[in-house]
C-alpha cells in the first residue's frame, strides 16, 4: 500500500503544480539489492536455499508492481476522498479502452504488515465506454499475492524442503481475489462492495467482452 500511496502522491502533487505525471513514469531509484531475505529487510524478492539449491521467491512488493504495470497512460477522474486519507483509489485507461482502478488502504503507523482490520468498500465507476465486460480483481493482503505470510505459516524456515519450496513458489505470483466476472450493464456502469484490509490493494480490471481463460494461466477477450 506504501507503493500505491507514493504513486498516489506524485498524481497530486502533479496537478497540483501543473505538470500532471503518468503512470509510466514512476522510477524506483535504490541502492538496496532487489534480493533479500525475509528476515533481513525489504525487497522485491527473497532467496531461500532449498534441496536444489537456492530460489529467488517473489515478495508483495514485487506484485505491487505487476499492479502498477497493469495501468494505462489515461488517467481517470476519481472522487470519494481526499488524499491523505486511509482508503484511496486511482484509475486509468488503456489504448483498447479497457479500465483499471487501483484501491489501496494504509495504516500510517504500520506499513510493513497487511492487518486483518478492514474497511467497507463502495466502488462505482460510471460512464464506461461498454455496457458488456469481464472484471478481473488482483488482491495484495495477508491472504493473497503474500509469499511472506506463506513463509511465516511454515514456521520462517531459512532451508525449505521440497514441498515448502512448491507451496512457495505457487502462492509468491500476484493472485486474482475471486474468479472472472461478466458483466452486462445497458447504463455503462459497474459497482462491487467489498472489504480491504489494511495495508492492502486491490486492482479492478474492466475489459470489453468476456473472457476467457487459456492453458497457462492467461487469458483472451472473445
Amino acid at each position: 500500500a506504501w507503493w500505491s500511496k507514493l504513486v498516489d502522491a506524485m498524481f497530486y502533487l502533479g496537478e497540483k503544480w501543473g505538470a500532471a505525471y503518468q503512470p509510466e513514469e514512476l522510477v524506483l531509484w535504490t541502492s538496496e539489492p532487489v534480493v533479500k531475505n525475509f528476515s533481513t529487510g525489504w525487497g522485491l524478492a527473497t532467496r531461500l536455499k532449498t534441496g536444489q539449491g537456492w530460489k529467488v521467491f517473489k515478495r508483495p512488493a514485487f506484485n505491487i508492481f505487476e499492479m502498477l504495470g497493469s495501468l494505462g497512460n489515461e488517467r481517470l477522474a476519481v472522487g470519494g476522498s481526499n488524499f491523505g486519507d486511509p482508503l484511496r483509489a486511482f484509475a486509468t485507461r488503456q489504448e483498447d479502452g479497457s479500465v483499471q482502478i487501483l484501491v489501496y488502504h494504509i495504516d500510517e503507523w504500520d506499513t510493513d504488515n497487511a492487518s486483518p482490520d478492514s474497511q467497507q468498500v463502495n466502488l462505482v465507476v460510471e460512464n464506461l465506454p461498454f455496457s458488456d465486460f469481464s472484471v478481473q480483481c488482483y488482491m495484495i493482503d495477508e491472504s493473497h499475492s503474500n509469499s511472506f505470510t506463506v513463509w511465516k505459516s511454515m514456521g520462517k524456515p531459512e532451508i525449505l524442503d521440497p514441498k515448502q519450496a512448491e507451496l512457495l513458489q505457487k502462492r509468491d505470483d500476484l493472485e486474482m481475489y475471486e474468479p472472472v466476472a461478466f458483466e452486462q450493464s445497458p447504463g455503462r456502469d459497474f459497482k462491487k462492495d467489498f472489504k480491504l484490509q489494511s495495508n492492502s490493494v486491490a486492482l479492478f480490471i474492466l475489459s470489453k467482452g468476456r473472457l476467457v481463460t487459456l492453458k497457462g494461466g492467461t487469458v483472451d477477450v472473445q
